[in-house]
């Protein structure tokens, strides 16, 4: 294919984003849908997606393969994870070290760098190739000062487990564990390496006073490998939890000392945490006093 032909099918592409986003109701959901699923596959997009996270901008490539950037792209400029992404952004304002577990290709580092480019992030990421695209969008960004990618996932210690992917080679794997999950694994052929985060923090002479956890469904063993970082109580947290997990994390936080609330992020704002949860969600957990 010429580079006149991909020109042609993202302005094809762009030009049916913006349609979809203007036949979209204010208050209608932006989900990963088949709906969306068709406009991709119909209109495949190649190239940056603007994105903005509250005042804060910045740019995702995509090669019509990551779902995240694409909900951007479909929905527009702020339709990702909204009220998880705002909540973020306000604590990293502030925050002078931060660790991104799980940060697939990187809209949470992104959005960190954006409005405090003064922070020192570590972005963790085991997948070879979405490692490699959040180094362009590291590199896109001119974030390289802020954004220290990490090509290792976090678990109880150090060693080197497979990854479990559940989506086909075009599409860059979110969702790929280290855990069996109730969906059919594709490949399970890439052996990455992990790290305790305990182990990082003293490796690195680092103090973390913010941190992000989307490891799915390996919240648990993550949690083990920091529990020195927990007892010093110093990071707020933002973590995503299963039905599965929630219950032994939310004890676990709790012994540690830390109170949590639910992000919604489809009615927006925070609450009181239920007793369970019935989808996959997060949880903004920070130090009682």
């Amino acid at each position: 294919m010429r580079i006149e032909k991909l020109v042609e099918l993202s302005r094809a592409a762009e030009d049916a984003a913006a349609a979809f986003q203007a036949s979209l109701a204010p208050d209608a959901p932006r989900a990963i849908d088949a709906a969306f699923h068709q406009k991709k596959n119909q209109f495949p997009y190649f190239g940056f997606v603007d994105v903005a996270v509250e005042d804060s901008q910045f740019v995702m490539f995509v090669g019509n393969d990551d779902l995240v950037a694409l909900t951007y792209f479909w929905y527009g400029a702020s339709a990702y994870e909204r009220t998880s992404l705002r909540v973020w952004h306000e604590h990293a304002r502030q925050a002078r070290c931060i660790l991104d577990i799980g940060a697939f290709t990187g809209v949470y580092s992104l959005a960190a760098a954006a409005v405090n480019p003064q922070a020192q992030i570590f972005a963790f990421e085991p997948v070879r190739r979405t490692y490699g695209r959040l180094l362009l969008n590291v590199q896109a960004n001119r974030f390289t000062k802020a954004i220290r990618p990490v090509n290792m996932g976090a678990s109880s210690g150090e060693g080197t487990a497979m990854i479990r992917q559940f989506r086909q080679e075009n599409i860059l794997g979110n969702g790929a564990s280290i855990l069996d999950k109730a969906i059919p694994t594709v490949s399970a052929d890439e052996q990455i390496n992990l790290t305790a985060i305990d182990a990082f923090v003293a490796a690195n002479g680092i103090a973390p006073d913010l941190i992000k956890m989307d490891v799915e469904g390996a919240e648990l063993l993550v949690l083990a490998g920091m529990k020195e970082t927990l007892a010093a109580r110093r990071a707020t947290m933002l973590v995503e939890v299963t039905p599965g997990t929630f219950k032994e994390v939310a004890s676990l936080l709790r012994s540690a000392g830390y109170g949590f609330q639910l992000v919604d992020d489809e009615g927006g704002g925070l609450r009181d945490c239920p007793e369970a949860v019935t989808s996959v969600c997060n949880l903004l957990a920070a130090p009682l006093p």
